[in-house]
């Protein structure tokens, strides 16, 4: 994981849309206090599943990414990798909207979506923009896309 290389981790981190849940699991296993959350309820159980046997700092729930304000604390980091690019356009704005009410003004956000690199091969990709202006609007400072 790059980000980890680059130190661009800090303590509490919102994996949104966990599954496969692995780098919620991993992060944790190095002691990260982290919170995966995902909108499939399959997922949320095949995560708590799988870190049922595991003594692990990470907490699963299923969640509306529009709700995130529901949240006691903040988090340091937010880790989006397919979330976004995989809900409503119609959820686009509500999405980051929530995000900055679990972010402070030192969090960070890292987005992996669709790219203009790759827009032949996804009709959608125009979504990094929107991301990145509905988080701007909504305060949220530190962006990686």
């Amino acid at each position: 994981m790059n980000l980890l290389q680059l130190g661009k981790l800090h303590e509490n981190v919102l994996d949104a849309g966990c599954e496969p849940n692995r780098n919620a699991r991993y992060l944790a296993s190095l002691g990260y206090k982290v919170v995966g959350i995902d909108i499939s309820e399959r997922a949320i159980s095949k995560a708590i599943d799988k870190t049922s046997s595991e003594k692990s700092n990470v907490n699963f729930n299923q969640r509306d990414f529009s709700r995130l304000n529901e949240f006691k604390g903040h988090f340091d980091t937010v880790i989006d990798i397919g979330c976004f690019h995989s809900i409503l356009n119609s959820d686009h704005e509500p999405y980051t909207a929530s995000l900055s009410h679990i972010c402070h003004s030192d969090s960070s956000v890292f987005l992996r979506a669709f790219s203009e690199t790759n827009k032949s091969r996804y009709r959608r990709w125009q979504g990094h923009k929107r991301y990145s202006l509905a988080l701007k609007r909504n305060n949220v400072k530190k962006l990686s896309l």
